[in-house]
């Protein structure tokens, strides 16, 4: 099954009290969804159009990237 991972590169973000990194910033076409270390669940859907959303309310804390059927992507 393939994978991919997250390796932050120069300069590194910055870290809390407890030394851990705040956490990432999403953008889609140039512009922040949420903020910095609001997401704990990235959720890659298909759907007609590329686009990305913050959830709301209970789930504030979900990113959802839906991408185009047809775009070369493989979903199992």
């Amino acid at each position: 099954m393939p994978g991919f991972s997250f390796t932050p590169g120069p300069p590194a973000p910055e870290e809390t009290e407890g030394g851990f990194p705040i956490g990432l910033q999403w953008r889609f076409q140039g512009e922040d969804v949420g903020t910095a270390g609001q997401f704990d669940v990235i959720d890659i859907v298909q759907g007609d159009t590329l686009n990305v959303s913050a959830g709301t309310g209970e789930t504030s804390n979900v990113l959802t990237i839906m991408i185009p059927w047809g775009s070369g992507v493989s979903f199992p």
